[in-house]
């Protein structure tokens, strides 16, 4: 094993990474435009990404592993971080991908945090139409009994 295969298994995340949040994007502009199909197919596309990310982050972390026990590098976690102290002359290609993936991270994080706001904003709009068509007593503009 060499370096290549490192640098492969952070270009497959990195690529995971640009579609996880080219879908985040979309479920984000679903649930604005109430796209319930989108949305759905939005959903469905994240979970499948998400597993993919998982599954290339336990690679990574064994071609880590096997990149350090093959050039006597000894690591108390598989992070290209402690690899990158360990050898810092392999932070070209590394660190970029590295770097890439992280960035990625960061607004995957934020549109997240927005969907969360959003999604909180929804919940208590339909609670609130709920409770004023279904409100209680003389108060309810729908008679239940219909």
């Amino acid at each position: 094993m060499n370096l290549e295969n490192l640098i492969e298994s952070l270009k497959r995340q990195e690529k995971n990474f640009s579609d996880l949040l080219e879908t985040i994007r979309t479920k984000k502009e679903a649930l604005l435009k109430n796209d319930l199909a989108k949305l759905d197919k939005a959903v469905d596309g994240e979970q499948k990404l998400l597993h993919l990310i998982q599954k290339e982050e336990r690679e990574r972390k064994r071609l880590t592993y096997v990149f350090a026990t093959e050039n006597s590098i000894e690591l108390t976690n598989a992070s290209i971080e402690e690899l990158l102290k360990k050898m810092p002359q392999l932070s070209g290609q590394l660190k970029s991908a590295r770097d890439s993936i992280k960035s990625k991270a960061a607004e995957i994080i934020k549109i997240n945090s927005q969907l969360t706001v959003l999604v909180g904003v929804s919940r208590n709009l339909i609670r609130d139409t709920v409770t004023t068509l279904l409100g209680k007593g003389k108060k309810s503009i729908v008679n239940k009994r219909v």
